[in-house]
């Protein structure tokens, strides 16, 4: 009787044994499985920090890019105001020479008008002599006959 419970318990260990290694094998296998879900996890996350890490690489580049515009933009818009400053003096070069020409070219008709009444009053002052001479010379022709 002893060997009977003897054998028993050593079939009781024996399913215990079985009955823990499956817990066990189960156990291991899901360890495994969290460790590969890990690690798939920290593969994922070391992959996304590398893209984050480009894409903050790129976003610098595209910053670079926009400050570099932007100071080429500031450079032509310098450029454009130099220009304009430029030609806001030459268009009051321009309205100087304008308002000249006006006064030179009212200053030509009135001279043009004086010069007109001057030839004008020669003329008459010509005539005046011419008959005045032909009185001269009747006068003179009267007293020498």
């Amino acid at each position: 009787m002893v060997a009977e419970q003897i054998r028993m318990l050593s079939e009781d260990s024996r399913r215990s044994a079985d009955s823990i290694k499956k817990i066990l094998d189960a156990l291991t296998e899901t360890v495994n499985d969290v460790a590969d879900k890990i690690l798939a996890g920290s593969d994922a996350a070391n992959e996304s920090s590398d893209k984050l890490d480009n894409l903050i690489s790129r976003l610098d580049i595209i910053d670079n890019s926009s400050k570099e515009a932007d100071s080429i933009v500031k450079e032509e818009y310098d450029l454009i105001e130099s220009v304009k400053q430029k030609f806001d003096e030459i268009q009051g070069e321009l309205d100087t020479v304008a308002a000249t020409s006006e006064e030179n070219s009212s200053m030509v008709t009135e001279i043009t008008e004086s010069i007109s009444s001057q030839t004008d009053a020669v003329i008459k002052l010509s005539k005046a002599i011419s008959g005045l001479k032909n009185s001269s010379e009747r006068l003179q022709n009267n007293f020498s006959h």
